[in-house]
């Protein structure tokens, strides 16, 4: 299993709030220090995971689209190049496909991909 760096980063905030929590717990500090301290480190535990699970999701979707356009060039954020024509890709509302679209003969075609999460 591959974690990337967000996920380690809130592997360890939740580590450390759960030892200041227990910390505080078990020693006569002052509850307030103890608490500040784990609750700080929560809210960093709450963002990290927030953008993990965004880079999860995107690098989902470029595997994706690679296994299926072979030595596409992706161009920014939602573009990229493959046998000189231009795609965009975009989320569905479920976060759970990846709708590939593209120009041909003058219309709008569009493939769906699942995601596999």
């Amino acid at each position: 299993m591959y974690f990337n760096g967000y996920e380690v980063a809130a592997m360890v905030c939740a580590f450390l709030a759960l030892a200041f929590l227990v910390m505080g717990m078990l020693t006569d500090t002052d509850y307030f220090e103890v608490g500040g301290m784990a609750t700080i480190i929560f809210l960093i535990l709450a963002i990290t995971l927030c953008v993990a699970g965004d880079v999860q999701t995107k690098n989902e979707i470029r595997s994706v689209i690679e296994e299926n356009y072979e030595d596409c060039v992706f161009a920014d954020d939602s573009t990229f190049f493959w046998n000189d024509k231009v795609y965009e890709y975009k989320l569905n509302k479920y976060e759970s496909k990846v709708n590939v679209m593209y120009q041909e003969g003058g219309t709008k075609k569009v493939v769906t991909y699942d995601l596999r999460k």
